[in-house]
């Protein structure tokens, strides 16, 4: 076999070409392998960031739902409290003239305080509904409930004598007025029976869930 020099240049080209590929090979499987890895812990990284900050907004969102339900409850309680001492006063009035001075010094002791707890829930519902009810709870408070309370001081004071018509407003129309208000915030807040459609927040937070799947 005569070895020409092509013949041995081939041979010595597939040899270097042979070692290049054995060195050369693992190399690349390595960086390749390396790239995907930093790729899986990146995208790993992502998920994990999206479920801390779904977890977080459940949590923040649970938390609103708590203050919004105690808010609908403390103003229920609260109005109404006044409302049973305003309507002791003019009752006592009517039925037990014997009464009234007592049931008058039990309503001077308790309205300013009660009053001053319901503006504050109703300061506190500007952060957890939107403007317009807002607006519709503090109507209630000057116009209603402190227009109530000027007039039964005129009342005690006798600046006004109707004592039956106010009981009457008292037991009937400004409880219908409350109710309306009331009702209207719960609607707002979901908190009401059978109202299946989720809130902004809510919608969100679905949207959220999806996505950190």
């Amino acid at each position: 076999m005569i070895l020409t020099p092509e013949f041995l240049q081939n041979v010595i080209l597939l040899v270097l070409t042979g070692a290049f590929t054995g060195l050369l090979a693992p190399y690349i499987l390595k960086k390749v392998d390396e790239r995907k890895s930093r790729e899986l812990a990146r995208l790993d990284e992502d998920r994990h960031q999206r479920q801390k900050q779904f977890e977080a907004d459940l949590a923040r969102q649970g938390k609103i739902i708590d203050s919004q339900a105690l808010l609908l409850d403390t103003l229920s309680n609260l109005v109404w409290k006044f409302q049973l001492n305003a309507i002791d006063v003019s009752y006592y009035h009517i039925n037990a003239p014997s009464l009234p001075d007592q049931a008058a010094t039990r309503y001077e002791e308790n309205a300013g305080d009660t009053l001053a707890k319901i503006r504050a829930e109703i300061s506190k519902s500007l952060r957890l509904t939107s403007r317009n009810l807002y607006d519709a709870l503090i109507a209630l408070y000057y116009k209603d409930l402190l227009g109530a309370d000027l007039r039964l001081r005129n009342l005690v004071e006798g600046k006004e004598s109707d004592w039956r018509d106010f009981n009457s407003y008292m037991v009937h129309k400004l409880p219908a007025k409350v109710d309306g208000v009331l009702d209207q915030l719960a609607c707002e807040l979901r908190l009401k029976p059978g109202n299946s459609e989720n809130s902004p927040s809510e919608q969100r937070l679905d949207g959220a869930a999806r996505g950190s799947r």
